[in-house]
């Protein structure tokens, strides 16, 4: 209870002559405190979804603009091929999304490393479907959930990223 609402409830009180005043009063002030608390309670639960929604969409920003920190590759093969030359191709990829939200149009890029780490090539892949929150689904070209490049390369090292994804909103 603030100070004004207390100095109000005195001097109700202070006016009042019968006791039958005295109790009309005292139920109009306590009226009063619980409609102040009731407002104070709804105030605090407004602010806390609004911080709720403000995390909400900054988890939605940080996804967006880093989404290789939200998924994970794994079950990964490729396609060897070439006689002369070696030549390699993802063709099959398991990704886990570890957000919060569901995601479609999922691209990437495969990066060939050196045994040293350093790059030699990179090829980009995309998957066309979607993958809730949270979950693991299988993608290869075998059946079409997948699409990516050959690259001549002998590079036994990679590094999966994921660069964009789209939300699926609801």
């Amino acid at each position: 209870m603030d100070a004004r609402s207390l100095t109000l409830i005195v001097a109700l009180l202070a006016g009042c002559t019968s006791e039958a005043e005295k109790r009309a009063q005292a139920e109009q002030a306590a009226a009063l405190v619980r409609t102040q608390a009731e407002l104070a309670a709804l105030k605090a639960k407004e602010a806390a979804a609004e911080e709720a929604r403000a995390r909400r969409e900054k988890a939605k920003q940080d996804l967006l603009s880093n989404p290789t920190a939200w998924f994970e590759a794994t079950n990964v093969e490729f396609f060897d091929k070439g006689i002369i030359n070696t030549y390699r191709e993802l063709v099959r990829v398991s990704l886990m999304n570890k957000s919060h939200f569901a995601v479609r149009d999922i691209r990437g890029t495969v990066q060939w490393l050196r045994e040293s780490g350093d790059q030699i090539a990179s090829v980009d892949f995309s998957v066309p479907g979607s993958i809730p929150a949270g979950d693991t689904k299988t993608f290869s070209k075998a059946n079409g959930t997948l699409s990516s490049t050959t690259i001549q390369t002998d590079a036994k090292n990679y590094r999966i990223t994921v660069t964009k994804v789209v939300l699926v909103e609801r």
